[in-house]
């Protein structure tokens, strides 16, 4: 037993326990107090018709526990099919629908480089957050200062109009990130809430004052039907601050007639008034062609998801049937798509 032990703490770690109880039932918790002295009194006991009381007597309050049990859950279940009649639109009724399926979330799994299980959080987070920032950070790039030259104010300054506009696009019932300010706070406000963030967002680039709004949280989640233990089948989400939303709509909204000039009108990802449905060419990605002969794919459009895909294709780049794919297809772009992949595959 004592090896047993040993073994676990070094293959797995050891960590505290905690309790799951999502909320603390008055009820359920004096049942649970009695039943578990019912326990220690029974096994305290020698006598063997004692003992057989004590046991029945526990066996009724875990009756009661569990009736207790599934009257919390069937009125929780109630309370969300209620939600769902009521429901006046069908936007309404999707949320109801999503909240009832809802699972619940549960912390990532994930292996460490000798492939052994980590299960305490700090450690979790640790690999997470390195391996996220491997894949998608270039440590070879210098990075670029946040603000260059004297401080001066802005030859256009930010309006409340602007302000409040951005604020109107954010979308309710999303995440905050670490300022913990939901997007309904800063929507729903008064005129003088935008005119005092006007004046924010102004001073900052004229006084060169970084407002340090770039920092995300990290939320892993496991991929459906991966495995779990390696980083790779995790699916990052970060979670922005609020303000850096609103932010990044009014530098959007201020570059978007200029940016407009320079992007294919074959791309329709990330623009206004465009969907998927205006691509008239098939997306192929790049795993599922990197191993086949690229001269006998039909004439279509290769998209990169990660710098992981860009560097693998890179290092296939002299191969005959790329260059020959390549000459097939002129209209061929910066490294985002490769000519002659993909027709018919998805």
């Amino acid at each position: 037993m004592i090896s047993t032990k040993k073994s676990g703490e070094v293959s797995v770690g050891t960590t505290a326990h905690s309790r799951h109880n999502r909320v603390p039932d008055p009820v359920i918790s004096e049942l649970s107090t009695k039943q578990r002295d019912l326990r220690l009194r029974r096994q305290n006991t020698q006598i063997e018709e004692k003992r057989s009381d004590l046991k029945k007597e526990r066996n009724v309050i875990l009756h009661q526990i569990r009736k207790q049990v599934n009257e919390r859950r069937n009125k929780e279940l109630e309370e969300k099919v209620e939600s769902i009649n009521n429901a006046n639109d069908d936007h309404a009724m999707f949320k109801a629908v999503k909240l009832l399926n809802q699972k619940q979330y549960e912390n990532p799994k994930v292996e460490d480089n000798s492939g052994k299980l980590v299960i305490n959080p700090n450690d979790v987070l640790t690999i997470v957050a390195e391996y996220f920032k491997s894949k998608f950070q270039n440590v070879s790039i210098e990075n670029i200062d946040a603000f260059q030259g004297p401080p001066k104010a802005l030859d256009k300054p930010i309006t409340a109009g602007e302000v409040g506009k951005s604020l109107d696009r954010l979308k309710n019932s999303r995440a905050s990130g670490q300022d913990g300010i939901s997007a309904e706070l800063l929507k729903y406000g008064t005129k003088a809430l935008d005119e005092q963030l006007a004046i924010i967002f102004n001073d900052t680039f004229e006084k060169h004052q970084d407002p340090n709004i770039n920092v995300g949280e990290l939320i892993a989640i496991p991929k459906p039907g991966k495995p779990k233990g390696p980083p790779k089948n995790l699916r990052p989400i970060t979670l922005l601050n609020t303000i850096r939303k609103a932010l990044s709509i009014i530098t959007l909204h201020r570059i978007g007639p200029q940016v407009e000039k320079y992007l294919s009108p074959s791309q329709s990802g990330f623009r206004p008034h465009r969907s998927g449905k205006f691509l008239g060419r098939p997306i192929t990605t790049l795993p599922s062609v990197l191993n086949k002969d690229l001269s006998r794919l039909p004439t279509g459009e290769l998209r990169l998801k990660t710098n992981e895909d860009l560097d693998h294709l890179r290092s296939i780049a002299q191969d005959t049937t790329v260059e020959r794919a390549h000459h097939e297809n002129p209209r061929s772009s910066r490294g985002a798509q490769v000519g002659g992949l993909g027709r018919g595959r998805r």
